[in-house]
């Protein structure tokens, strides 16, 4: 496949949590930087720039991202790459409520500064108008829920956040964070959906308020 691809992997994680996805999609061209969450986002999101713009120049790519990375991909959208579209994996586009508590115990964590839901990082991702086609796998928890976030979950980003945003195509999985990096299911959509010809299939649910992402998902119960 003649394509080129950015992958931002997730907090406290490396490009290689994308070496199962890479190999499902077959042979292209790969850019996979690592950042540090010491760091502010918006650092983080520039040198990527420059290292995106390093590899492809003008030329059109793609973004394959993972959890906090889907923040990074949204926001890159602000730039003047020419990206195409955007895969976005278990990506608290809405922001996390836990990092928001955690941070009056860990003020200075830069992590917590930078994913609250209040923080000026989530209210920019979620302003950006989404010029691009955008498929987003949202994990629902699988086995691996944890019992103590009021919400559904994947283990670490209820499935609220990830469907934050009101202009991607949602992809919903029964999976955890961390399985959906390794499943067969999902590398093969993300396949199928970057070979697709632009604009096509390109499908925008509209959710207008949580009831609606609520009904959506106690469907999807019911049908499994």
């Amino acid at each position: 496949m003649n394509k080129n691809i950015l992958y931002i992997h997730g907090a406290n994680m490396s490009p290689v949590s994308f070496a199962f996805i890479q190999k499902t999609i077959g042979k292209h061209k790969a850019v996979t930087p690592e950042y540090s969450i010491e760091k502010p986002i918006e650092k983080n999101i520039k040198r990527i720039a420059r290292l995106a713009r390093k590899a492809f120049g003008d030329k059109q790519f793609d973004i394959v991202s993972h959890s906090l990375g889907g923040i990074m991909a949204f926001m890159l959208l602000k730039t003047r790459l020419n990206i195409v579209k955007i895969v976005t994996l278990s990506s608290p586009l809405g922001g996390s409520e836990a990092a928001a508590s955690l941070r009056f115990m860990y003020p200075n964590y830069q992590l917590y500064k930078d994913i609250a839901p209040n923080a000026d990082t989530i209210k920019k991702a979620n302003n950006i108008k989404l010029k691009v086609p955008v498929l987003s796998i949202v994990t629902t928890g699988g086995k691996s829920k944890v019992p103590f976030m009021a919400e559904e979950n994947d283990t670490v980003v209820t499935v609220s956040s990830q469907t934050a945003s009101d202009n991607p195509e949602y992809y919903f999985v029964d999976l955890n964070h961390f399985e959906v990096l390794m499943s067969e299911e999902v590398a093969k959509k993300i396949k199928s959906y970057l070979c697709e010809k632009r604009g096509q299939n390109w499908k925008n649910f509209m959710f207008a308020n949580d009831a609606m992402k609520n009904l959506l998902l106690r469907v999807r119960s019911i049908v499994k």
